[in-house]
């Protein structure tokens, strides 16, 4: 296994881009979600280090989201 894993990879939430061709505000979906704006805009610009896999469960629900590679991604540094 590499050295240091975590440091050559991370994971890219693609909320911002959903949410932008949905027409959807981060508030509104806050709101949908039962969630501060602060966390979803959070999650948008990726500044996120853990995100609860209940949020994620959430969010997917409420954007008809069925598989989370529309909404996650694993990206090299």
């Amino acid at each position: 296994m590499p050295r240091n894993l975590q440091a050559d990879y991370y994971i890219h939430i693609k909320l911002g881009d959903i949410l932008k061709s949905m027409d959807i505000e981060q508030k509104e979906i806050a709101e949908r979600i039962g969630t501060t704006p602060r966390n979803i805009s959070e999650m948008v610009n990726n500044k996120t280090r853990n995100i609860p896999s209940e949020a994620l469960a959430m969010i997917a629900k409420e954007l008809k989201i069925t598989d989370l590679n529309e909404l996650l991604e694993i990206r090299h540094r």
